[in-house]
């Protein structure tokens, strides 16, 4: 349990946890966000929603994985606050213009604004803590927790959003999206610039090394250790259903089954709740086995989970919908222990990077399955579930064997 706390002791640093707390506020914002804007494009495009959406969230990877080399190297030659300040502050302008939005190149045009700001504001967060985290010993810890929260946030996030979404309604929950901008942009302002700037007796490497070259030098770890590339393989799956559900499951909700905003934020909330749930007993997990057989069981669960989805109710979605929150959190939160367990210190700020970058190309595949699958109503999740079966299989079958024999000798 000691290990599982570990990460938190980097809070101990006033200034990280500062810093910490606009990037948990701020993410928690975000995927308030995206489920409104799936709610947003039904509201549009009708039964062509998951299309839309779809295409909206690949616009947001690929602007990502495109730009953020670009963001490191203007976090070297630019006052680093003055980066975090008006990149958060621009995006918080662009949440406020969602309500608003009237036509599907609206939405396009604002998803792809907001993660041109987004790929600027990461890397110069990134850049930023081991310049507040000076302690070699801590480092870990705080690249660590903030990875993991940022994996927490993305699968409990929806549940909250589908939660306040059936409370408040659509329009409302974009502008509490701009209050948690808000709020963390006052976080921001009160960190005095000077202490996220490296100074001559300081080597920022992180801020010294392209994109390009963190992916690489980080991914060789995620590749050549056996549990860590199952692991990273198994959230290929996850992916695979994750993208199904946030792209297609507002058309099922509102289009197939007739239903309003209420009955989507409840299954998105039962979602959010086997995340929960699962992320506890994530935490608890000790030894390494039993992290990676945490991942391949998700693998399993998730894939199944759509199988039913054909011929279920709206009462069994929310059964189903809590399965696979719950398996994306068996998938996601063990990789971020087992970085931290099985890499060297020195090298673990490139390899949560590049797990980062490769997590994101995972999605960027995912998203426009999930498109096209959603042209078949309710069938699309049936075939999710199938592609996303054959692709675990796949993986078990040739990589599953060694990693499971390594663990279970104690190699690492």
């Amino acid at each position: 349990m000691n290990r599982f706390f570990a990460p938190f002791e980097s809070l101990k640093n006033r200034l990280f946890l500062r810093f910490f707390a606009a990037q948990a506020i701020n993410l928690f914002g975000d995927s308030l966000s995206w489920v409104a804007l799936a709610l947003l494009a039904f509201k549009i495009s009708g039964e062509d929603s998951g299309t839309v959406l779809s295409t909206a969230l690949t616009i947001r990877v690929a602007v990502f994985v495109l730009l953020s080399s670009i963001g490191g190297v203007v976090a070297d030659r630019v006052s680093r606050k003055g980066i975090l300040v008006t990149a958060h502050f621009a995006r918080m302008v662009l949440i406020g213009l969602m309500p608003f939005v009237a036509a599907e190149w609206q939405i396009y045009l604002l998803v792809f604004g907001l993660n041109v700001f987004n790929s600027i504001f990461t890397p110069t967060y990134k850049s930023c803590i081991p310049v507040i985290i000076k302690d070699k010993e801590e480092y870990p810890k705080a690249i660590g927790l903030s990875s993991t929260v940022y994996q927490l946030l993305g699968i409990l996030g929806p549940g909250a959003a589908g939660a306040l979404v059936a409370w408040f309604g659509l329009r409302e929950v974009f502008f509490m999206d701009v209050m948690t901008f808000l709020t963390a942009g006052i976080i921001l302002l009160f960190i005095p610039g000077a202490l996220l700037e490296p100074d001559g007796k300081q080597e920022a490497k992180p801020t010294k090394v392209s994109f390009r070259e963190q992916v690489i030098a980080g991914s060789k770890p995620l590749f050549q250790n056996k549990s860590l590339r199952l692991n990273l393989l198994m959230q290929l799956v996850a992916s695979v259903i994750g993208a199904q559900v946030l792209v297609n499951t507002v058309g099922m909700i509102r289009g197939e089954f007739g239903l309003g905003d209420m009955e989507y934020g409840w299954a998105m909330t039962a979602f959010g709740a086997g995340a929960t749930i699962a992320a506890f007993v994530s935490g608890a997990l000790k030894k390494n086995r039993q992290l990676l057989m945490a991942s391949v069981v998700g693998g399993l669960l998730i894939s199944l989970a759509l199988f039913p989805v054909p011929f279920a109710d709206f009462e069994m979605i929310l059964f189903l919908w809590l399965i696979v929150g719950a398996s994306e959190s068996f998938i996601n939160i063990p990789m971020q222990s087992l970085i931290a367990r099985k890499v060297a210190h020195d090298d673990q700020g490139k390899v949560y990077g590049a797990h980062f970058a490769w997590s994101h190309l995972w999605w960027a595949f995912a998203y426009p399955v999930a498109g096209v699958f959603g042209e078949q109503g309710k069938d699309s999740f049936l075939y999710a579930g199938i592609l996303a079966l054959f692709i675990w299989l796949a993986f078990l079958l040739v990589f599953g064997k060694n990693a499971m024999r390594d663990e279970c000798l104690g190699e690492d």
